[in-house]
């Protein structure tokens, strides 16, 4: 089979637990389920899909139109989930495993489902595992289509895993079997509608040279008013950095190694003509190797209903933020939108200030994609919460797919 790159997109998926109980009375240990049906692409609620949990509910739809399906009185274990009405233009998906934990009262699982562009019945498809610290094709790695396939390896050792005659659909990817220093990744969703391939990440095991990353951070100093880069300042990160400054004078002070968590911050050295701010706080998460904090130049950072936000966007394949100026992005509600914010410092991610607390769409533009590519980014909304720092960073994942 040729190895082109076809209509094959990624969509994290996190699997964590949920059953469901059917004709049997409620228990103290029962959970409600819930399934929240998304389209692939856009990350929109879809309301016309309907599931049973097998051998422990009655046919589940989604009767309110929120685009999630509830099952009450489902007790823990493993169930699987079959689609029992399909949606007009989409595809079909692969019978799937959730496992309901006990200790929750309400659970959640995702269920993406990809629009139909396919032109024929089957696809073969390769999976093509890749380290998601080196970039590298470990060889060895099992996979399974939930509903769809058997269980497929690598079985020649060049890191590949074929899936010939693979029903086109929507499916839950599960990594089944793997070698020495990597870990079973999460499931995936993955839409099927032609031949091609697909990435899916693995991750080297804790202790075995895979820890998690511990972030780089910059401080992005920025003008109130006008919001552009103000130069030369200097910070340090209470009780645990020596002084950084803006050598380079590109408007970012590095500090390398900071662990997730909160920080005070003192301004040492204001850009020119500036006053010194007072001391704020920010926030670094864990979710991202490499992030900037926007930093308004005034006095104090925002009021209480405010945030700075920082959106970022990572390649799914190899971690690494995608810099580039043309990348602007739009936040807006029903009560606020923002001006358009770009990279213009190319250092991977929009900043805006001053955004008040609530959920936002987020609205991408890029320009100079590759002929015949698509741009597929998610999630396609954020909820800006009262966190502890004075600057929050959203990670979204930014993927531009090849036909």
């Amino acid at each position: 089979m040729k190895r082109a790159a076809a209509s094959v997109m990624i969509l994290l998926a996190v699997i964590i637990a949920l059953p469901a109980g059917a004709a049997m009375a409620l228990q103290e240990d029962t959970v409600t389920v819930y399934l929240d049906v998304t389209d692939w692409v856009t990350g929109e609620p879809l309301t016309d899909a309907c599931f049973v949990l097998q051998d422990a509910s009655n046919e589940g739809c989604d009767e309110n139109g929120d685009g999630s399906i509830r099952f009450a009185g489902v007790l823990p274990g493993p169930y699987l989930v079959i689609q029992t009405q399909g949606i007009d233009g989409y595809l079909d998906i692969g019978d799937f495993p959730i496992v309901v934990a006990s200790g929750n009262a309400e659970q959640f699982f995702p269920v993406q489902i990809a629009a139909d562009t396919s032109t024929g019945a089957t696809a073969d498809v390769a999976v093509k595992p890749y380290d998601t610290e080196t970039g590298d094709t470990p060889s060895g790695q099992c996979f399974i289509f939930n509903g769809g396939s058997q269980e497929g390896c690598d079985e020649n050792g060049d890191g590949w895993v074929e899936f010939d005659d693979l029903p086109v659909g929507s499916y839950l990817v599960s990594h089944t079997q793997t070698t020495a220093g990597y870990a079973l990744s999460p499931d995936e969703w993955f839409g099927i509608t032609g031949d091609g391939y697909l990435r899916f990440p693995v991750s080297a095991q804790v202790g075995d040279g895979g820890d998690p990353e511990i972030p780089d951070i910059g401080l992005i100093t920025r003008d109130p008013e006008s919001s552009e880069l103000l130069e030369g300042a200097c910070y340090v990160l209470i009780d645990f950095s020596n002084e950084g400054c803006d050598e380079n004078r590109d408007g970012r002070v590095e500090f390398e190694d900071v662990p997730a968590g909160t920080y005070e911050v003192d301004q040492t050295t204001a850009p020119e003509d500036e006053d010194l701010i007072e001391r704020f706080t920010i926030e670094v998460i864990e979710e991202a190797a490499e992030q900037g904090i926007v930093v308004k130049q005034d006095r104090f950072q925002t009021d209480d209903d405010q945030r700075h936000v920082s959106i970022l966007y990572q390649d799914p394949y190899t971690g690494e933020l995608v810099k580039d100026e043309d990348t602007c992005v739009t936040l807006l509600n029903d009560e606020f939108e923002s001006a358009e914010g770009c990279d213009e410092n190319k250092d991977g991610q929009v900043d805006f200030l001053d955004i008040p607390l609530g959920t936002y769409d987020v609205e991408l533009a890029i320009d100079d994609l590759p002929r015949g590519s698509e741009l597929v980014y998610g999630p396609t909304t954020i909820e800006i919460t009262a966190t502890d720092g004075s600057a929050i960073v959203i990670v979204s994942t930014l993927r531009i797919v090849a036909p």
